[in-house]
């Protein structure tokens, strides 16, 4: 018997936080107190995932949810949002720099005449 420890789930809600944080929409304060709420959320949304496939849901007639596809792609999310959290902000200060490396040029050339 195999015990899956769920992630994913997780680990996107701690992703999504902090973007939301670090864009200035949630206040110092406030990350913590919003990503407990969020767990709590997901654990419930687990909670009636594992129930769903229980045998004893089987008389209610619910559908199985398969947590293992929602793990992933919840990991695969988290793991895109934050490479691309990180690497946009790494683009744009390369091309900055860039861009002013070339305006600086020119006055590098006549301060050396």
């Amino acid at each position: 018997m195999s015990v899956e420890i769920p992630v994913g789930i997780g680990v996107l809600i701690a992703v999504i936080v902090g973007l939301v944080k670090k864009s200035g929409k949630l206040p110092d304060g406030y990350a913590g107190l919003v990503a407990v709420a969020l767990n709590v959320v997901a654990f419930a949304f687990v909670s009636w995932a594992v129930f769903t496939c229980s045998p004893d849901a089987g008389p209610l007639g619910l559908t199985c949810i398969d947590l293992t596809k929602v793990e992933s792609f919840a990991a695969k999310l988290a793991e895109l949002l934050a490479l691309l959290s990180n690497l946009i902000p790494m683009i744009g200060s390369s091309w900055l720099a860039h861009k002013l490396a070339r305006l600086m040029i020119p006055k590098v050339r006549q301060t050396a005449r």
